[in-house]
């Protein structure tokens, strides 16, 4: 029987994790292809959708590009849309549990760092992403591993967190898409998924939100309440300003965002890898 392969978008290091709980942390990205949701509401006008990534897509630019980084950026919709588009399938490369664990050493500089699986929608990969987990804690001495999830898709990967050792810390980083993403509530909205994160690691699941002044406060406020669960599960929450470019808009929505927090009693998270590296693909 052939290995199975993980479809990659992109894989790489010498960054920094640069939103939610472990801003600044050194770390190695990966962003696996697969989505069960479509954000095309982003950056759109109210009950609007965007069709921007077609039209990259139908462009003789999008037929001419041979790596990922030939590709223009999405400024409405989802802007990761090679993670979901499966016309770009092409630009994916398919590793192995074993090989993607080399990948990640090589890219780490071959020293431990923070490994942050992104998407798309990791955890539709998490049977294999738990694997490779499993092989750079064993082989590699790796501790530290985030996945960045839409807290729609529950944990089932018991046989690794169930004894899960002291020192080996997974991280649940969750941004629930609000009606601006353009998708219904009943299929973004996932108590019993976010529930299962958190019964997984209670300490290290928290919720990311990202807001300007067109997101619906109140939406957010409901949906944090939804996903409390007691005196046992108090979630942290993050608001994140919207947008990647760093303008003088984004520099007001930074405030307005910050402001809100305050009011709120919510975290504030900065996007400081547009900071320092600016939005583009990986090189």
């Amino acid at each position: 029987m052939d290995a199975i392969k993980i479809p990659v978008v992109e894989l790489f290091g010498n960054t920094i994790q640069g939103e939610g709980a472990l801003v600044g942390t050194p770390a190695v990205f990966v962003r696996v292809f697969g989505c069960n949701l479509n954000c095309r509401g982003f950056g759109m006008p109210k009950g609007e959708l965007s069709n921007e990534a077609d039209e990259i897509i139908a462009s003789p630019e999008f037929a001419a590009a041979k790596e990922l980084k030939d590709l223009p950026l999405a400024k409405t919709g989802c802007d990761s849309y090679p993670a979901i588009m499966p016309q770009c399938m092409r630009f994916c490369k398919m590793y192995t549990p074993d090989e993607m664990a080399d990948e990640i050493l090589k890219a780490s500089g071959f020293k431990p760092r923070l490994v942050v699986f992104t998407g798309g929608e990791p955890l539709l990969r998490q049977r294999d992403l738990a694997t490779v987990i499993s092989i750079l804690y064993n082989t590699f001495s790796f501790r530290e591993f985030m996945f960045e999830t839409n807290g729609t898709v529950s944990w089932e990967q018991h046989w690794l967190t169930e004894n899960m050792p002291d020192d080996l810390h997974l991280w649940f980083s969750i941004s629930p898409k609000l009606s601006t993403s353009g998708n219904p509530r009943d299929k973004a909205i996932n108590r019993d998924a976010v529930h299962s994160l958190l019964e997984t690691c209670p300490a290290r699941t928290y919720l990311k939100f990202v807001a300007d002044e067109t997101t619906p406060v109140d939406e957010i406020v409901k949906t944090v309440a939804h996903f409390q669960f007691g005196t046992v599960y108090t979630l942290p929450v993050y608001l994140m300003p919207e947008g990647g470019v760093l303008d003088d808009r984004s520099r007001k929505n930074a405030q307005y965002v910050a402001d809100l927090c305050w009011k709120l009693g919510y975290r504030f998270s900065p996007r400081e890898h547009l900071t320092v590296y600016g939005n583009a693909w990986a090189k």
